[in-house]
């Protein structure tokens, strides 16, 4: 990321070691209760409970998807919030914990519909989550279902078992978005040996594994200790499928 500073331009400094404690208030980072924001400039952590300015841009809770810049290194003293690339995956992430906090009182027991809350919920906030460069193809529907469905029983968990109904879905377990795109990540540089390139599902095993391995096991819920619970039925019950047209990146 490159940002101007007195007529030059200043790129990211890669040599310099990343702190995990905030610049402002020096206590380290948590990825689950107190996550934030690097400086692509100066390489610093900034909480985001310590941001100058009262949030990130949009006010999604635990908005972590942001190439960051703070008020020291960016030239005008005003922090700097940009998207660049946003993996579906992470877009449904934050807004289901999004929705979680904030209108839970809408889920049938903590799933929320994927066309009626879920979409609604990215159409109407199209502008905050990608911007104006970014703009909807008529196939997005189906690709939000395609995530899902590649995530299921990783990240996500679908209704169909615990409702008796197909088409709810929710957080399967008690990540936050930065814990949840942490695990991602490094699931991402993990090549398995006879896999073909472009297989989409995410190798359960491997997951779990990578979880416990970064320290978040904690946070691992059983799936199969979910009971059943009381039906809510809306006008669309489909399932989603896997769109053909899956895409990883918002560009």
């Amino acid at each position: 990321m490159e940002v101007e500073v007195n007529n030059t331009v200043e790129f990211s400094n890669t040599d310099i070691k990343p702190s995990i404690f905030c610049k402002y208030c020096l206590n380290p980072e948590n990825k689950q209760d107190n996550p934030g924001l690097r400086c692509e400039i100066c390489n610093s952590f900034v909480h985001l409970t310590c941001l100058r300015r009262p949030g990130t841009p949009g006010d999604f809770a635990c908005d972590v998807f942001f190439e960051f810049v703070c008020a020291e290194c960016s030239g005008n003293n005003e922090e700097v919030f940009e998207r660049k690339r946003f993996q579906w995956v992470n877009v449904l992430l934050l807004t289901l914990h999004h929705l979680s906090i904030q209108s839970y009182g809408i889920s049938n027991n903590g799933f929320f519909h994927y066309k009626t809350h879920i979409c609604s919920f990215i159409d109407r906030n199209w502008v905050l989550l990608f911007g104006t460069h970014f703009k909807q193809k008529k196939s997005w529907v189906g690709t939000i279902a395609g995530a899902l469905s590649v995530y299921n029983n990783t990240f996500f968990m679908s209704g169909s078992v615990a409702l008796g109904e197909t088409g709810w879905w929710r957080l399967l377990h008690s990540f936050s978005p930065a814990v949840a795109a942490h695990i991602n990540l490094e699931l991402s540089k993990e090549k398995i040996k006879g896999r073909p390139r472009n297989y989409l599902n995410v190798d359960k095993r491997l997951f779990f594994t990578k979880a416990a391995e970064l320290g978040y096991k904690d946070l691992i819920k059983d799936i199969g200790d979910q009971p059943p619970c009381k039906k809510m039925r809306l006008d669309s019950e489909c399932e989603p499928s896997t769109s053909q047209e899956f895409a990883y990146d918002v560009e």
